[in-house]
């Protein structure tokens, strides 16, 4: 309940709470591994990355952007040359290498709490996903 009238000396003397910062990316992350944790970091409150989460949101910027070099080799392969000696093989591998950063991206966006999934609560997840319309099984 508010006080009416002047505030009193006790009440002045009470310091009122400092705005929360942000995490802060690592020295030793590359520019474009700065911007994605930058990234990360604004989609959610102040408070959500403790330090004990920054080693785990450290190495989902790692795996990132080594994603993102992996799906530039896959763009830079001519499908025309697969049927060469070696080629094939060394586009299934690049394939595999994606799979691996793919999933250990998913892994950790899961233990960080990053994905659309852990905004829902078991309960209420099926009545999020169909919104007033009808149930699939039931069309």
């Amino acid at each position: 309940m508010k006080q009416h009238g002047r505030k009193s000396t006790a009440a002045l003397a009470v310091v009122s709470s400092l705005p929360e910062l942000r995490a802060r990316a690592p020295a030793d992350l590359s520019e474009d591994e700065r911007r994605i944790w930058n990234t990360v970091v604004a989609t959610k409150p102040a408070s959500w990355f403790g330090e004990d989460t920054h080693e785990l949101l450290r190495a989902y910027c790692k795996h990132v952007m080594a994603a993102g070099v992996i799906d530039r080799q896959i763009e830079a392969v001519k499908p025309e040359l697969l049927c060469y000696a070696g080629r094939l093989k060394q586009y299934r591998l690049l394939l595999d290498m994606r799979d691996k950063q793919t999933r250990a991206i998913t892994m950790l966006a899961r233990s960080m709490r990053l994905t659309q999934q852990s905004q829902y609560q078991p309960v209420t997840a099926a009545r999020k996903t169909t919104p007033g319309g009808a149930k699939p099984w039931e069309e």
